[in-house]
This record gives structure tokens, C-alpha cells and sequence, in this order.
């Protein structure tokens, strides 16, 4: 593999890795217009990478849904608890 093959992996992996987490914070991206002039090996290649940044960020999304949820019962059990002691 070429040292240029290998740089527009790199710039692959990371638009692949932007438009993830464009789509996590729910923008629309159009595959089809970012794969447009992709050989077909460079669009398997990035829409494989695509995926599995998707689902990092999906579970890094409800990672945060769950550590809110819990700061949020910690904040509520700690405001009844000042409220019995007034």
C-alpha cells in the first residue's frame, strides 16, 4: 500500500468518524452524496467505518442518557434530603 493509499484512509477514517458523530447529534448525512466518487473498495472501506463509528456513538449517547439519569436522582434524593432537614 502506497503512502498516498494510506493518507486518504486517514482522511476517510476521520470524515467517517465526523459524519458519525453528525449523525449522532442528528444532522442528516446523505451517504450517497459523501460516497459519490468513491471506487467501490474505498466505499465499502468507509461505510464499514461509518457503521462502526455510528454505533460508538450510539453507545457513548446512552452512556451520557444514563450518567444524566443518575446525577439527576442524586440531585433530587439530595434536595428531599435538605428539604427534612429544614
Amino acid at each position: 500500500m502506497g503512502e498516498a493509499e494510506l493518507m486518504a484512509l486517514k482522511n476517510f477514517d476521520f470524515l467517517a468518524r465526523s459524519f458519525a458523530r453528525m449523525r449522532a447529534q442528528g444532522l442528516k448525512v446523505d451517504m450517497e452524496a459523501i460516497t459519490g466518487n468513491m471506487t467501490d473498495a474505498q466505499r465499502v472501506w468507509f461505510c464499514e467505518r461509518f457503521q462502526r463509528y455510528c454505533e460508538q456513538a450510539q453507545c457513548a449517547r446512552e452512556q451520557e442518557k444514563k450518567l444524566a439519569a443518575q446525577q439527576s436522582r442524586t440531585v433530587q434524593g439530595s434536595s428531599k434530603l435538605e428539604e427534612e432537614s429544614a
